[in-house]
């Protein structure tokens, strides 16, 4: 039984997944939406709710992919016919979850005088921009990534909603800086 229940509990997040990574690839225009603004007037930049879905839903599947076929391995240890047995891999999944749904959950709040990464949890790391020493784009992760005079770094990923308009306010503001790495990273999103 626990084996029927653990199969259709990762067969409904491959399904969740698929339509979560349906509606991120829609929301790809939204980087080029109005930003949203605070009741201080800061400019609020977050991600839509098929990113979180997706961020959210990887790492869950991904880790049940691995326990289903590990599952002869894993029952010699955990009994999945009992309920604590479901709820312990319950658990490691959820675990497993934590890192990339605090990511997907966080925001970007930008004023006229910093840039601050808020986590859902953890620490908000906050770079003034007249501290703004570098100014790159990462490849690897689809993001801006701003480093002030002491180390600390600010990622602004491109699949955030009003990216462009932020990535526009980055060149007007440290127009020394970013040099044509707005620029370059602007032109690859008008083609998508």
């Amino acid at each position: 039984m626990g084996y029927i229940i653990f199969i259709a509990l990762f067969c409904g997040t491959t399904a969740g997944l698929i339509i979560a990574r349906i509606a991120r690839t829609a929301e790809l225009s939204l980087s080029k939406a109005q930003p949203r603004f605070g009741q201080s007037g800061e400019m609020i930049l977050g991600y839509g709710p098929g990113n979180r879905a997706f961020e959210t839903l990887l790492p869950v599947t991904f880790a049940e992919g691995i326990l289903l076929f590990s599952l002869p391995q894993v029952t010699s240890y955990i009994n999945v016919d009992q309920p604590l047995g479901i709820a312990a891999i319950s658990a490691v999944l959820f675990v497993v979850t934590i890192p990339s749904a605090i990511h997907a959950w966080g925001r970007i709040i930008v004023t006229e005088d910093s840039v601050t990464r808020q986590p859902l949890w953890g620490r908000r790391t906050s770079l003034q921009w007249s501290q703004i020493a570098k100014v790159e784009y990462s490849r690897l992760r689809a993001s801006l990534v701003l480093w002030d005079r002491n180390g600390y770094v600010v990622r602004v990923g491109s699949d955030l909603r009003a990216f462009q308009t932020f990535a526009s306010l980055v060149e007007e503001r440290l127009p020394t800086l970013s040099g044509g790495v707005v620029q370059g990273v602007l032109q690859r999103l008008s083609r998508l």
